[in-house]
């Protein structure tokens, strides 16, 4: 069966981190003081610290002794969720990609869709890597392609890398994506910010692939087959990175002032400890704004998979038809792209009106909102939506429905492609 999302021959899609930014007391606990006591405090402590200051190793150092730590990056791993009424395979597709895709064989199909073997699963993260019918609880996809938009506008570029290369200690900077695989995100994902003209850089030690417990094996050929799909056909690349880029500590900007200059800088930083400690410091370095995206970006993945579940038991035929994410954000590419748009092949289905008889079968059952029907009650496809999921063809008891080789330009002109013969 032809698909629009398909992966690599072989023999068998969010992680999320959180950075604890703190000004932390003897205890390790954030200190709860009034104002003038922490001033007080803050002026002292830092006095001490620029004494002894004779470079940035000896700044941390000094810093650490004093109670006051940077950003410390707490790696986790988001739960992947499987939206049942988005799995076409329970409506006649034969679509089993998720199952042949899994590394550790926990996902199996049943009439209702994918279940998800808790026990197995080690949230990789490649099936929603592979299908939309699979969702990180804590950002959509396209959520997570607008923050690459966003950090690259701010940083000038996105650096992506996975859990596996996160350790303790690791402060990376706003504009550092952490997937749970490299893997777990598909070809139109890469293809979008490629056609966006979204700078990428990817920091991958492959030879931690071999011995990550948790994506096995076929991580790498997925992930290589997206990146190879995305680079070929936008004829853009993406660098790798030798370093992930961290945020700067608290104090490094000060680490190798003159002496003469080091007094008259001791407000400036009793303030910035004094920020610390109230929680000014975090807000002003990207923490309020980073909190609120993600706060929202949190409330939308959960509002996704609340919708899903509330759908589940709704006929077909009387449920909404969301855009499918990996067919908009290869649409929205396409379009961003539209001199490479005729190299991109895909796939959509036609109806051959001579065979149809207007039972309006493959229009009830259609999941993406792709078919509708003509004035003259005829089904025709708006390609822009059509995933090729295969449904119609299964569905149609006059086999009027089939697949037809399309290209992305299509995208680009809204086609609505029908076809009146055979």
């Amino acid at each position: 069966m032809p698909n629009n999302q398909n992966i690599p021959n072989s023999n068998s899609s969010s992680t999320s981190y959180r950075v604890e930014e703190e000004f932390v007391s003897g205890t390790g606990k954030s200190p709860r003081t009034n104002t003038a006591d922490t001033n007080a405090d803050t002026v002292a402590s830092f006095e001490t610290i620029l004494d002894n200051i004779e470079s940035e190793t000896a700044l941390e150092d000094a810093m650490e002794s004093e109670g006051i730590n940077d950003a410390v990056i707490v790696p986790i791993r988001e739960e992947i969720v499987a939206l049942n009424s988005w799995c076409t395979a329970p409506y006649g597709s034969g679509c089993q990609r998720c199952v042949a895709a899994c590394p550790h064989q926990a996902i199996s199909l049943t009439n209702d869709g994918p279940n998800i073997d808790s026990e197995k699963c080690t949230y990789c993260g490649i099936c929603a890597g592979i299908c939309d019918a699979f969702a990180w609880s804590r950002i959509t996809l396209g959520d997570l392609a607008a923050r690459c938009e966003r950090e690259a506008k701010s940083e000038g570029f996105v650096c992506f890398t996975c859990n596996e290369h996160i350790f303790e200690g690791l402060a990376p900077r706003s504009n550092v994506i952490i997937l749970p695989c490299l893997a777990s995100v598909p070809p139109e994902f890469w293809s979008y910010l490629l056609a966006k003209n979204i700078p990428v850089e990817l920091f991958l030690d492959e030879t931690y692939c071999q011995d990550c417990q948790a994506a096995g094996e076929i991580a790498p050929m997925l992930f290589h087959h997206a990146i190879d799909q995305a680079q070929s056909w936008t004829g853009r690349s993406m660098q790798r990175a030798k370093l992930i880029p961290e945020r700067e500590s608290v104090l490094s900007m000060y680490a190798n002032i003159d002496e003469g200059s080091r007094r008259d800088l001791l407000a400036v930083l009793a303030n910035e400890g004094l920020d610390i400690a109230t929680g000014k410091h975090r807000q002003r370095n990207a923490g309020t704004l980073d909190a609120f995206h993600e706060n929202q970006e949190r409330l939308r993945a959960q509002g996704r998979i609340k919708s899903a579940q509330q759908t589940k038991n709704i006929p077909t035929a009387f449920r909404q038809s969301p855009e499918w994410p990996r067919q908009h954000l290869i649409v929205q590419a396409a379009r961003a792209l539209p001199e490479r748009a005729a190299l991109l092949e895909r796939y959509a289905t036609m109806t051959n009106y001579s065979a149809c008889e207007q039972s309006h079968t493959c229009v009830n059952a259609c999941p993406t909102g792709a078919r509708r029907i003509s004035e003259q009650g005829y089904p025709i496809v708006d390609v822009t939506r059509c995933n090729a999921c295969g449904i119609c063809c299964a569905v149609c008891p006059q086999h009027a429905c089939d697949f037809v080789a399309i290209t992305a330009h299509e995208y680009c002109e809204r086609t609505i492609h029908d076809k009146e013969d055979a």
